[in-house]
């Protein structure tokens, strides 16, 4: 999220580029709250975690191409918060919670704290593509003369 307010600033919306992130990061949080009740329900997770990413890479296909204004934009971001933020925080719980299931208890200490780091790289791994994603839509949008 570090370079998201420059792309905005490259834009033209200056004075709201420090409340964009604040919009990503609180769709996030409604969309973690709302993930985890409907994931107690729905005994398949992945039904509602494929629609989430399918729109997620509408909307930054949209946020590369199109010269939106500021209520657009701000729309774009909470959408982009909802799909991503809410999937990304429920995931790693649901790992954890399914691991405590599977293992053994005589291993779970062992086993868990590996699996929990290894998948803390996987989301490492995704936020550092995010900000490389980020730069390419950056690129994207000085290529084309916005």
């Amino acid at each position: 999220m570090t370079q998201l307010p420059m792309y905005f600033d490259m834009r033209g919306l200056v004075d709201y580029s420090a409340y964009i992130p604040i919009t990503f990061d609180s769709a996030s949080i409604v969309s973690s709250i709302a993930l985890g009740f409907a994931f107690k329900r729905i005994p398949n997770k992945g039904l509602l975690l494929a629609p989430l990413i399918l729109v997620l890479m509408i909307l930054c296909y949209l946020l590369m191409i199109i010269e939106a204004n500021i209520t657009q934009y701000f729309v774009m971001i909470a959408g982009v918060g909802l799909c991503l933020g809410g999937s990304y925080n429920t995931m790693s719980s649901l790992v954890a919670m399914e691991l405590v299931k599977v293992v053994d208890v005589r291993y779970r200490t062992k086993y868990l704290g590996f699996y929990s780091a290894v998948l803390m790289c996987v989301a490492n791994l995704i936020t550092a593509t995010t900000q490389i994603l980020i730069g390419y839509v950056m690129a994207a949008g000085t290529s084309s003369n916005i």
